[in-house]
């Protein structure tokens, strides 16, 4: 009884008591954590001493950084699948604050972006799944960013994106979001649940650019390492 009281958090991947405030015990989470470095840009593990990858040296996307939680593996997909497809809520609450947690460690309690934006579902999708996982994140996060989930729009009902290429990804996003209102100046953060591509993130970004946005950072709390 006292162990309960004490311990009242259960892991949702070994099934055990938490020694954390949250649903996710330390040994589980560390087996998460990767501390390999990344590219500054879009988020993919670098396999050089350079800070930014051959393909944004090359082809520069739209947003300035890539801020993300966890490798897409299959624990961090198991987490994310109980959130997204069985509403098991705690598992989104975990992915927040293991995305908080990054984010107050890239930030550093300052040069916070003015908004956060969440990647807008077409009202289709959203009937369909009764909710907006990339808002419900953005709300869990806590963090002293005001959420504007009505600046985006998303103007195409698309098929799933998964197992398509980059290439047409990015075909079947050319004109799938629109922005509402002018950002002119306004450093913006894209709130998205993962990042496979990058073809989402980057067709906002644009669009966010073309809107007057200073910079776009991208937050992610999976991604996958794929271009």
């Amino acid at each position: 009884m006292l162990f309960e009281w004490l311990f009242p958090y259960q892991c949702l991947l070994c099934k055990s008591r938490s020694d954390q405030k949250r649903d996710l015990c330390s040994y589980c989470e560390q087996s998460l954590l990767s501390l390999k470095k990344r590219c500054l840009r879009c988020g993919l593990i670098l396999e050089s001493e350079s800070s930014i990858c051959g393909a944004c040296l090359k082809t520069l996307p739209a947003f300035e950084r890539t801020i993300s939680a966890l490798d897409y593996t299959a624990e961090s997909a198991y987490l994310l699948h109980q959130f997204k497809f069985h509403q098991r809520f705690v598992a989104g609450k975990v992915l927040a604050d293991l995305l908080s947690k990054s984010l107050e460690e890239t930030y550093q309690g300052s040069n916070w972006p003015d908004l956060m934006v969440p990647v807008p579902l077409h009202y289709k999708r959203l009937i369909g799944r009764g909710f907006n996982q990339s808002l419900l994140l953005a709300k869990n996060l806590n963090l002293p960013v005001k959420i504007d989930h009505h600046l985006l729009k998303r103007t195409q009902h698309l098929p799933s994106q998964v197992g398509l290429s980059g290439n047409l990804r990015k075909r079947n996003l050319k004109n799938a979001f629109a922005v509402n209102k002018s950002v002119r100046d306004k450093h913006i953060a894209i709130v998205d649940d993962v990042i496979t591509t990058g073809s989402t993130v980057q067709a906002i970004a644009l669009q966010l650019k073309k809107a007057g946005a200073r910079q776009v950072d991208v937050w992610a709390v999976l991604r996958a390492q794929i271009h």
